[in-house]
């Protein structure tokens, strides 16, 4: 597990036909072509190795610092799905990790918005607003360059809907994870944008409400019966269709089966090569605390 190795990981894992070692969706970026993808990552992957890249604004000196440290410590931790327990720990020092979020999702780093859009579901204090901040960021990206951003947007808005369902699961504010996953659905029933994790959205709605979001299921399930949108991605709306037939046989599984089996905080593993950053973030983040 070693981070500049993480390229030729991902492009070993397309060429079995997964994207992610975590993955919500089975086709995730539909019909689009692996070599298209691999550009993708592989500008993703120059991105992140650049020097004079600096993906840490608005953060103190102490707290910047150990962060940057610690950053491809986070980004193994993400690939391998254990990041949640880094933040579990770091949700002790709640002001520092709105700090960390807020940086990691402004910066130009494809891969820290990731980090920043999933430790909003460890803010005891977030709402609408923090998920709104995030979804509109990486739109405006998008429109700035739809070719590569549009894979960024759709990655961290899936962050973002682990947040907002982890925010729901826990009761803290659950109507703010409501709105958000609301708006991912209902941007695919009117068209106003494609997301491909729609159909996990639906499906948590459901879990939360089924009375209250049928009519909003019915809509999305109309929609996702006709031609899918023109997007880079290329979506087959296949997965959608499946998952709208499972919600009609009452099969109500969603994300919270997920977020509610795992054990946060307890057994993070941390390799001997980053043992001494993560006590310096920890460090830094129980200062910043006391500031």
């Amino acid at each position: 597990m070693k981070y500049w190795l993480s390229l030729t990981l991902l492009l070993l894992t397309l060429a079995t036909g997964a994207l992610f070692q975590r993955t919500i969706s089975p086709d995730r970026t539909g019909a689009a072509s692996v070599a298209s993808l691999s550009e993708t990552l592989a500008q993703e992957e120059q991105n992140r190795m650049r020097p004079d890249t600096q993906p840490f604004q608005g953060l103190p000196g102490d707290l910047g610092d150990a962060l940057s440290e610690a950053f491809p410590l986070l980004v193994d931790l993400h690939h391998d799905g254990e990041s949640g327990q880094a933040f579990f720990i770091l949700a002790e020092h709640q002001t520092a990790l709105r700090q960390i979020s807020k940086s990691l999702s402004g910066s130009p780093e494809p891969y820290a918005r990731k980090l920043g859009a999933y430790a909003l579901g460890f803010l005891e204090d977030v709402n609408s607003n923090d998920f709104d901040y995030v979804l509109q960021s990486e739109l405006a990206r998008e429109r700035q360059d739809e070719a590569v951003e549009s894979f960024n947007a759709q990655s961290t808005v899936e962050d973002l809907l682990f947040s907002a369902v982890r925010v729901i699961s826990q009761g803290r504010n659950r109507e703010a994870g409501v709105v958000f996953l609301e708006r991912i659905v209902t941007d695919v029933v009117e068209d106003r944008h494609y997301w491909n994790t729609s159909h996990e959205a639906i499906s948590a709605l459901m879990s939360v409400d089924r009375e209250r979001f049928l009519p909003l299921f019915r809509k999305w399930a109309q929609r996702v019966e006709t031609q899918p949108p023109e997007h880079p991605s290329n979506p087959s709306f296949r997965y959608e269709r499946k998952r709208a037939q499972s919600i009609r046989d009452g099969d109500m599984r969603s994300l919270f089966d997920f977020i509610d089996g795992q054990e946060l905080g307890t057994d993070l593993m941390i390799e001997a090569e980053y043992q001494l950053a993560w006590n310096n973030l920890v460090r830094a983040a129980e200062s910043f605390r006391n500031r």
